[in-house]
């Protein structure tokens, strides 16, 4: 049985500074990556179409958080690219 769930990836350097914010917006953060992760394996078609070119990339703010990331059908992860508060690069 092959599994449709999706895992989240985030290297080391971005779990060290994601480990700087507030333990309630780590969490939001984490959780709203969960849901991302549960709606891309439950999208089987959008992950079908998404298998055949590069994914796009992908971003939502959280409290004056940017969180930039990827769904990536052939790993079938969520892949964070980067966190950044709002006016800091």
């Amino acid at each position: 049985m092959v599994s449709n769930e999706y895992g989240l990836q985030i290297s080391d350097e971005l779990e060290r500074r994601l480990g700087r914010w507030r333990v309630s917006v780590r969490t939001a953060i984490r959780d709203r990556l969960q849901e991302i992760a549960r709606a891309a394996a439950q999208n089987r078609t959008r992950s079908e179409a998404m298998a055949r070119k590069e994914p796009p990339l992908c971003s939502y703010d959280f409290e004056g958080h940017r969180v930039s990331y990827q769904v990536d059908p052939d790993t079938r992860r969520v892949v964070v690219l980067d966190f950044a508060r709002e006016g800091k690069a």
